[in-house]
């Protein structure tokens, strides 16, 4: 059964620039903190300061969710977090005995799946849209996604997805 990505990865992708606020005519320190990495991005299921607001200028006032940039069949329930023009994303494929839950990366602009590292699922008892997959999160200076999911495996992984 191959299901279709259509809340969560969709309406970030079209809605993301919604949680732009008017930045302060001056940055501060912690803005400044956060944004001065090799990497530039959302990081963090909360963006770049934990409080869901954008630093970005130039966003739009208002998206259309019925028309995103893109959509992916990947079905989770997870926040994407963006680094460097890269969308990472944690979700699932399969069912039963042959589900296995990871990240995926996509080409943030143009929605293409770059690469996927699953790993299977060994507790069969999680219903993974019933509840929200963990968001993973991006060191700012290397780049490096880091993931946990429902069975507990902590990873790391390079931009290009090479397991760390």
């Amino acid at each position: 059964m191959k299901l279709r990505l259509a809340l969560p990865l969709t309406l970030l992708v079209a809605a993301l620039p919604l949680y732009a606020a008017k930045k302060p005519e001056k940055p501060s320190k912690a803005e400044t903190a956060k944004t001065d990495g090799a990497s530039q991005g959302w990081f963090d299921w909360r963006g770049p300061l934990q409080t869901g607001v954008s630093l970005e200028k130039g966003l739009p006032d208002k998206v259309d969710a019925k028309s995103p940039l893109w959509t992916a069949d990947f079905p989770g329930q997870s926040a994407p977090v963006i680094a460097n023009g890269k969308l990472y994303i944690m979700g699932y494929l399969g069912e039963g005995p042959d589900l296995q839950e990871g990240l995926a990366c996509f080409d943030a602009e143009t929605g293409k799946m770059l690469w996927k590292q699953l790993f299977n699922d060994f507790l069969s008892d999680v219903v993974y849209l019933r509840y929200a997959n963990s968001s993973p999160t991006i060191d700012p200076e290397t780049g490096n996604v880091f993931i946990q999911n429902s069975s507990g495996i902590f990873a790391s992984f390079s931009p290009d997805g090479k397991l760390l």
